[in-house]
């Protein structure tokens, strides 16, 4: 009786109410309804990808369409595992049958399957979008070597950690009975926070410098023709920022309240915060294109164009040529229409 009474108290966290109940009937809507406008964000983003007269980069297309395929597989896996772990642990709640749920804490082959899809498609999802917001800042920055190679190197770096805590948890979580399994899973779940902390101040960074450099090269053409081209530009820019930022900040949610709140995942945050980074990875990029094609941040390109045939006639050489690559880019960024360009050689 000494061992079942102990061992009800070591279950009592996972076999609460709040865990057993609140937890899955919380998580599963705020699962379905980021999916949801993930879907909706989704549709219109492939409209302007295939639908406009713009040339887009394929990088941008298939990337988009990457991070929605499995961002469907995260979402129906999560499912899968949530719905598996709140069976158990009402089974276990109700008829006091505590031989599943020991099972499955301490070493299930399906729990190390579901968690090891779900882990790896989420590191794949900000793999992917690493790769397409890089790809903005470096053509953004005159196809500068120096601005790609030591992003690039950060997002490997970063985006390996994460690669490297999801294989050890994989074996930690294999079979937990084993000696040192316990603290492996401890020690990697530390350093995971610490990875995900520096991929949110990475995102940080990424956004703001993309933002910076649109702002810094466009700045004459503000100055000369006034504040509604400042007000076209700073949409842009505020759109690249914000999204760097949404994702950035549901990480470094999850981070502080999980480690602050549940470190030992007992179930006393209600909803499972992770399914929000998961989804937020790449419904953030996407967003950017979005917002873009239908927020009308730039009307047209050829107003574009002509700001800075103007701005360029006041500014260096060297300015003239950083201008024209943000012109070029802006033209293959999805939902920014150029409908004649005839208009622009007359000025």
């Amino acid at each position: 009786m000494a061992s079942t009474s102990e061992l009800e108290e070591a279950l009592a966290p996972l076999l609460s109410a709040k865990s057993v109940l609140t937890k899955p009937i919380s998580s599963l809507p705020v699962l379905f309804f980021l999916y949801g406008v993930y879907c909706f964000t989704f549709g219109l983003a492939i409209h302007v990808l295939f639908h406009q007269s713009n040339p887009v980069h394929k990088l941008q297309q298939r990337g988009t369409i990457a991070l929605f395929t499995l961002a469907t597989i995260y979402t129906a896996i999560y499912t899968c595992e949530i719905f598996q772990e709140a069976s158990l642990q009402f089974h276990a709640a109700a008829t006091k049958d505590y031989t599943s749920i020991l099972q499955y804490l301490t070493g299930d082959d399906v729990k190390t399957a579901l968690f090891g899809i779900t882990s790896i498609t989420s590191t794949l999802m900000n793999s992917i979008a690493d790769t397409m917001l890089i790809h903005r800042c470096y053509l953004i920055f005159n196809s500068d070597k120096f601005v790609l190679f030591p992003l690039a190197f950060t997002a490997c770096i970063l985006n390996g950690i994460d690669l490297g805590c999801i294989i050890a948890s994989i074996i930690g979580y294999g079979s937990t009975s084993k000696p040192g399994n316990s603290n492996l899973i401890a020690k990697v779940q530390d350093i995971d926070y610490g990875g995900m902390i520096a991929i949110a101040i990475f995102q940080i960074i990424l956004s703001l410098l993309t933002g910076w450099c649109i702002w810094w090269i466009t700045r004459q053409a503000r100055q000369f023709m006034g504040q509604s081209v400042c007000t076209r530009y700073n949409d842009i820019v505020g759109i690249i920022i914000e999204s760097g930022l949404l994702y950035a900040g549901s990480l470094l949610t999850a981070v502080v309240v999980e480690f602050t709140i549940d470190p030992q995942s007992t179930g006393k945050v209600p909803v499972e915060l992770t399914v929000v980074t998961g989804l937020m990875s790449g419904l953030a990029p996407t967003m950017v294109i979005t917002r873009v094609a239908y927020g009308k941040a730039v009307e047209s390109v050829q107003q574009t164009i002509s700001t800075f045939h103007i701005a360029n006639s006041q500014a260096s050489q060297q300015t003239s040529t950083r201008q024209e690559t943000v012109d070029i880019h802006l033209q293959m960024q999805p939902g920014i229409a150029v409908n004649d360009l005839q208009g622009v050689e007359e000025i």
